[in-house]
């Protein structure tokens, strides 16, 4: 993701991120529909929350979620 120059805050920064998470989200959707994308991430997902809250997460949260669990818990996969 975007990191080159980063700046906590920056709007223009912000909106690179976003322009790379479009790129990103591009790149997926032309390999795998969207559905098939879902019915993955429905394995991971805690299924009590689900029940609860029952809502489908976009593309951009999914990799929201991903970029979570890769840079701010460093996991790598």
């Amino acid at each position: 993701m975007h990191t080159k120059n980063h700046e906590f805050g920056n709007p223009d920064c912000y909106l690179e991120f976003l322009k790379q998470s479009q790129e990103i989200i591009r790149t997926i959707l032309s390999k795998r529909s969207e559905n098939d994308i879902w019915n993955d991430h429905l394995t991971f997902i805690d299924k009590d929350f689900m029940a609860t809250f029952s809502f489908k997460e976009s593309m951009l949260k999914m990799l929201e979620e991903c970029n979570y669990i890769r840079f701010t818990l460093n996991i790598k996969f």
